[in-house]
């Protein structure tokens, strides 16, 4: 007779603690940070949730503003190609252009005030993360990443780099400039980044004031 043998107990599973997904936070996703950084977080996230609200804001008013100056030149034609005959109708036409060129005026003080009030925000920003300088080198590397994302292989890296070209044009002094003195964080660079083009809202760059 063959003696049984005792069966062998069944392996315990092993439990393996899980990782968090990133580091000092809790698996849950639901923790909060060790080092207690949550809450610069929630401040960034608070601050690109306010820069972004000011920019679709901006960016409304500027398309009422576009729309108005198409408005008044085509009127501008009109009233040019068809001239008034008498004196009444001459008061009218001017009337009405008078009033859109009013409607224009506030509706470009009020996208100033948007640009203002946009660019102390973003210009908080710059200065955080090192200046200008640090600013540009930042949005070549998103240009040039965006590039390469879009395009097709070295086709895409040469789009890249001609549109990083174009930055230190667009924002009016190079990095050589930069490096003998700090030009720092200007209306124009913002103007530009956001695609609005400065004679919209009356922007002189090089006395950097608003002109009417």
């Amino acid at each position: 007779r063959i003696a049984k043998s005792e069966p062998e107990p069944a392996p315990q599973p092993h439990l393996q603690q899980r990782q968090a997904p990133f580091p000092g936070i809790d698996g849950d996703g639901g923790g909060v940070l060790d080092d207690g950084s949550d809450d610069l977080l929630r401040q960034i996230g608070a601050s690109q949730r306010e820069m972004q609200a000011h920019t679709r804001a901006m960016q409304k008013q500027l398309e009422i503003v576009r729309q108005a100056r198409r408005i008044e030149q085509q009127q501008q034609q009109q009233q040019q190609q068809h001239a008034p005959t008498s004196s009444s109708q001459a008061g009218r036409g001017a009337g009405g252009g008078g009033d859109l060129t009013e409607l224009v005026g506030k509706w470009k003080g009020a996208s100033r005030l948007a640009a203002e009030e946009l660019f102390e925000l973003i210009k908080g920003r710059v200065e955080g993360m090192g200046g200008a300088k640090a600013w540009r080198e930042t949005r070549k590397r998103q240009l040039r990443f965006g590039g390469v994302a879009d395009g097709d292989g070295d086709r895409g890296e040469v789009g890249g780099a001609e549109e990083c070209n174009e930055v230190d044009e667009e924002d009016g002094a190079g990095l050589e400039d930069e490096e003998e003195g700090d030009v720092g964080f200007t209306m124009l660079m913002m103007l530009k980044s956001l695609n609005i083009e400065p004679e919209v809202l009356g922007y002189d760059p090089v006395e950097d004031k608003w002109k009417d």
